[in-house]
């Protein structure tokens, strides 16, 4: 079983409201579509969110992308 390690940050007004590391346990290529999903349904907040991005240490990554099995997974939601 392989390691995926994202870390997550919650930006509104330009300030980091919320940060926390999400580890994902599995064998099969993860996409940064499906890790999006699953971290927006784990907030389940009810903010509107403004912009969504992944980088993989300075690369940012687009929701087609194979995420990985290393450490600098970022993803930064933007919301209201």
């Amino acid at each position: 079983m392989k390691i995926l390690d994202v870390d997550v940050n919650v930006i509104k007004n330009k300030q980091k409201i919320k940060r926390f590391h999400k580890t994902f346990h599995t064998n099969e290529p993860l996409t940064v579509e499906h890790v999006k999903n699953v971290v927006r349904n784990e907030l389940g907040f009810p903010f509107e969110i403004v912009k969504e991005e992944f980088y993989y240490m300075s690369d940012e990554l687009k929701n087609e992308d194979v995420l990985p099995f290393l450490s600098g997974n970022e993803f930064i939601l933007t919301i209201k």
